[in-house]
This record gives C-alpha cells, sequence and structure tokens, in this order.
C-alpha cells in the first residue's frame, strides 16, 4: 500500500434477501462498522428493492501515515436485516486489513435467506452467505 493511499474499511457490498425462497422487497439492511473511535463510520441503512436487492458503496479513509504505525487492524463488520418485526443477524466478520477485498479475498456478495438458522462456520457468520 502506498504512502497517502486508501485503506478501505468495509468493502463494497451487495445482496439479495430472500424468505420462502422468494425476494424480499422493503428489507431495512444495516451496514455497521467498528473501527477506530466509535461512531467514527456511520451506521447506514437501505432498503431492499422489490427484487429484494442492496448494495452499500465501499467505505474508505486515506491512509496517511497510518500504515507505518505499529498496531494490529480490526474493524468489525456487521450486516443486519429488519423485516416484518424482527431483526436478523445477517453476516458477522472481523477485517485485519486495509485491502479492498480483503474480508474474503472476492467481492462481498450475498444471498441473505431469512428462514436460514444463523451459524458460526466458515464464511457463514448469519442468515447471509456468499454468493
Amino acid at each position: 500500500m502506498a504512502l497517502f493511499g486508501t485503506n478501505v474499511i468495509f468493502s463494497e457490498v451487495s445482496g439479495t434477501v430472500i424468505k420462502n425462497g422468494k425476494p424480499v422487497e422493503g428489507a431495512k439492511v444495516l451496514q455497521i462498522t467498528l473501527w477506530s473511535k466509535p461512531g467514527e463510520v456511520p451506521e447506514k441503512a437501505v432498503l431492499t428493492d422489490k427484487n429484494g436487492q442492496f448494495s452499500f458503496p465501499e467505505i474508505s479513509r486515506p491512509a496517511g501515515f497510518s500504515n507505518f504505525l505499529p498496531g494490529e487492524i480490526t474493524i468489525v463488520q456487521k450486516i443486519n436485516i429488519k423485516f416484518d418485526g424482527k431483526e436478523y443477524r445477517g453476516w458477522l466478520n472481523t477485517k485485519t486489513n486495509y485491502e479492498r477485498e480483503g474480508e474474503r479475498n472476492r467481492p462481498l456478495r450475498f444471498i441473505c435467506d431469512l428462514d436460514h438458522t444463523p451459524s458460526n462456520t466458515g464464511d457463514d457468520f448469519g442468515v447471509c452467505r456468499l454468493a
């Protein structure tokens, strides 16, 4: 990473929310990022469209000298979904680098099945799984 480059805090995200095998329109999808100081990265929210689709742009910050300072990178990333009076844990991840797509070394494209029982194995840490 070059001096004064970009630190990617949360790579671009897209996905589809489904229930009973069908797209869910109007679900509220929340992107939560815990990094550095509390509240430094505001929570973002979008509603799914008629096809159940949602997206969030990349969250990044100028690197400055931060890449040269000693320390461990710890960024907690969450996707939560609110629908029909219920909140679902969509995806939970701890990112330990500033690389674009550094979460899983591939694009963050999700299928979020509200009927799915969340687990904590592999890339599956909620009702969303990488497509």
